[in-house]
């Protein structure tokens, strides 16, 4: 297993997974700066946005049923030339200001980079042991967020030096080629491979009910926080303040991502991820709240910050849960469900929250992710009155 893998080995495995995961964030800032030159529409911002999820689910749904054979090695090297490919396609057509071919590209983006999430999800996972993920997926997570800090920060310091938008492009190839050259560098355990037929694990993960609720969570958190970030721009621009103060509230929120997954991953080793993910849910409610009604840019910022840590430090908890319920030669499968599960919720969420600001303003996606946080509450305590997971 790759849990004995030297430190150097797991460090790149570590920065090819923040960089994969760096794409998710790096292509959703550069939609409001879009929106916020003219280019697009709030609606526009929706369908582009899920058009990308929605093709990265379909590279998790092709891990799932064709190209688990693969070695993680190969599925690694392919994924990265197709991510830095389709990275350098994105750049030209930013130039055009072709929407329709702006949204293609974006999808074509979408695809390779959830190849390469999936193989170095499977990856990461032979890094760990059942029972004790929690601290290493926390603290990859962190890691990620970290990193995500830097993204807006950058667009708005090229904005700054050129009014040329489409220059933000070429951050993500400067991005691809890293990933390309860490691909060919990392190890991989042998145990990757699949042991029995496809039939057979499809079987045996489709009736584990803990895979099953784990997935369940996953889909409906997502849905209720991991888009949240694309809008809080927008939603600061009806508020009266620039899209560089948008950046600045963006790189708030993924701040408070790593301080949120690190408190909440201590909560759930010390306590149960059961006790977390209410915590979690319940501050989302409190803080989206809050987010609509206050004012003030230093008291947003705050309120971001918050709105962050409890957004996403559920990620860690739910994908350690998920492994939980597997077995090694099942995590490349179960890995890719995995990704299927909480970025259909971001697609989901990415196409209907664009649609709620078209029909009934700016504030109406952050009002649904707020029933939704409320209806994972419910669902928590009724699955913990009947006992039938351990969560």
């Amino acid at each position: 297993m790759m849990a004995q893998a030297t430190k150097g080995e797991q460090a790149k495995a570590v920065a090819l997974y923040t960089l994969s995961k760096g794409f998710l964030a790096y292509y959703f800032v550069l939609l409001p700066l879009l929106y916020e030159r003219g280019l697009i529409t709030t609606r526009q911002v929706g369908y582009i946005g899920a058009g990308f999820i929605m093709a990265l689910i379909a590279a998790a749904f092709l891990v799932a049923n064709r190209l688990h054979s693969l070695s993680t090695k190969s599925l690694l090297k392919r994924s990265s030339w197709l991510v830095l490919a389709t990275s350098i396609v994105l750049v030209w057509t930013a130039r055009s200001g072709n929407v329709p071919l702006l949204a293609a590209c974006y999808a074509l983006t979408g695809l390779s980079v959830g190849l390469s999430i999936s193989a170095v999800n499977a990856l990461l996972a032979s890094y760990t042991t059942k029972g004790n993920r929690y601290g290493l997926l926390a603290n990859l997570s962190m890691i990620s967020s970290l990193s995500r800090i830097v993204y807006p920060i950058l667009v708005a310091v090229v904005l700054l030096a050129s009014d040329n938008y489409y220059l933000t492009f070429i951050i993500g190839v400067l991005q691809a080629l890293a990933i390309l050259l860490l691909s060919s560098k990392v190890s991989v355990s042998s145990n990757l491979h699949l042991e029995s037929s496809d039939n057979e694990v499809k079987v045996k993960l489709l009736t584990k009910p803990g895979f099953r609720y784990v997935l369940s969570l996953e889909f409906l958190d997502s849905f209720a926080s991991a888009q949240l970030f694309v809008f809080l721009p927008i939603l600061f621009l009806s508020k009266g303040y620039s899209i560089l103060n948008g950046f600045a509230l963006q790189a708030s929120v993924f701040f408070g991502y790593v301080v949120g997954t690190f408190i909440l991953s201590k909560l759930s080793k010390k306590y149960s991820g059961y006790r977390s993910l209410m915590i979690a849910e319940l501050g989302m409610v409190i803080t989206i709240l809050a987010l609509l009604y206050l004012r003030g840019l230093g008291l947003l910022l705050f309120v971001t910050f918050l709105l962050g840590g409890f957004a996403r430090g559920t990620s860690p908890i739910l994908k350690a849960m998920s492994f939980d319920n597997l077995e090694e030669r099942e995590y490349k499968k179960g890995g890719a469900m995995h990704v299927i599960a909480g970025d259909s919720g971001n697609a989901v969420a990415q196409l209907l929250f664009g649609l709620l600001i078209g029909w009934f303003g700016v504030k109406s996606p952050f009002f649904a992710s707020a029933v939704v946080c409320i209806f994972i509450i419910v669902l928590l305590i009724n699955q913990r009155r009947r006992g039938a997971i351990h969560v």
